[in-house]
């Protein structure tokens, strides 16, 4: 039975292989397609951008096709794509036996718990995501889990210590490289960047006029951060960002834009 780090580096090292045969046979990449990279050193360790003390097991995270296939050397919030939860399944005897059994249940509820905490950090750190994504590792057994505005929901069992469940494992890990970014759970019109001076973030939208009308033609606005983050795991996840007309006044803001989920009326219906 591996002990927990021997799993952080047998998880990354079978990431890195997914990653390196996908740029060796994909020659003509999709233009929003992307590398998902595990954290280099694959041990217990707190990302540099985090305000708690939870130290995480693994993450992978967005870099651009270009990209060296290797470890990313540092870890935060902000560049994260999916916390990876590693866990270690006990194998216990009973009646005196020779059998042994997993306590499978308690472990992978303790590995979810521990994604629910960390995640939200996510959302606090990126202010462009819809949704977020997750990993547990439970001995060989991989779930992935989404979590949305309401809910999260989660896969059944990849078993990657089979031919069948690494082949399951792979195709959703290319298949998350190669989709549209809002199929990665990123809201496409507020993009991030970065220039000498930091980060900022361009947004997309339409402005509400002196009568309270939205007008039709979209306006680019620009902003260093918001003012309101989205730091919850559930809900409408608003985020309020001060912003400027022009990327030279970013740090004078004048206006103000509001992302937020709409309420959705249901009918009786469903």
């Amino acid at each position: 039975m591996p002990v927990e780090k021997q799993l952080y580096s047998a998880f990354r090292d079978l990431v890195l292989f997914a990653m390196r045969r996908l740029k060796g046979i994909v020659l003509e990449p999709p233009e929003d397609c992307c590398l998902l990279l595990p954290y280099s050193e694959g041990s217990d360790f707190k990302p540099v951008d985090s305000n708690e003390s939870d130290k995480l097991d693994q993450v992978l995270v967005v870099c651009g096709w270009g990209s060296s296939v290797a470890g990313v050397a540092q870890a935060k919030y902000a560049d994260t794509f999916a916390v990876v939860e590693v866990k270690r399944v006990e194998k216990v005897s009973f009646d005196g036996g020779s059998r042994a059994v997993r306590d499978g249940g308690a472990v992978l509820q303790k590995a979810r718990q521990q994604l629910v905490r960390y995640n939200r950090q996510i959302y606090e750190h990126q202010h462009n995501r819809m949704f977020t994504c997750g990993l547990t590792v439970c001995d060989s057994l991989v779930r992935a889990c989404l979590f949305g505005p309401d809910r999260v929901l989660s896969s059944e069992d990849i078993d990657v210590a089979t031919p069948d469940g690494r082949r399951v494992f792979v195709r959703l890990l290319v298949n998350l490289c190669l989709c549209e970014e809002s199929r990665r759970g990123y809201i496409p019109t507020i993009p991030q960047h970065e220039n000498a001076d930091g980060r900022y973030w361009t947004i997309r939208c339409n402005r509400i006029n002196s009568s309270g009308e939205q007008e039709p033609e979209m306006a680019t606005l620009y902003s260093r951060r918001p003012a309101m983050a989205a730091d919850r795991n559930f809900g409408r996840h608003t985020r309020g960002f001060p912003a400027a007309e022009r990327l030279e006044d970013i740090d004078s803001p004048t206006l103000f834009a509001k992302v937020a989920w709409h309420y959705v009326e249901r009918g009786a219906a469903r």
